[in-house]
């Protein structure tokens, strides 16, 4: 998930799957109920907690080539 938003269910689900969804469907993925995608909002403090994930593993995995790289 890159770019959650909270839908008007107050469920969560991507921003791309949801577009997806919608092209096909203009309902709620959950509910059924009409939506459109003006209706959800961005949750930010979800979007900061994983941009803050992935960057920790990035990190971690460059760490690791590092060390990988050294021993050989």
């Amino acid at each position: 998930m890159e770019t959650p938003v909270i839908l008007p269910s107050g469920n969560w689900t991507d921003l791309v799957m949801l577009k997806k969804h919608l092209m096909n469907d203009p309902t709620d993925p959950y509910t059924w109920m009409p939506m459109k995608l003006e209706d959800v909002k961005v949750d930010e403090e979800l979007k900061l907690e994983i941009d803050a994930y992935i960057l920790k593993k990035k990190e971690e995995y460059e760490k690791g080539r590092e060390e990988r790289d050294w021993m050989r």
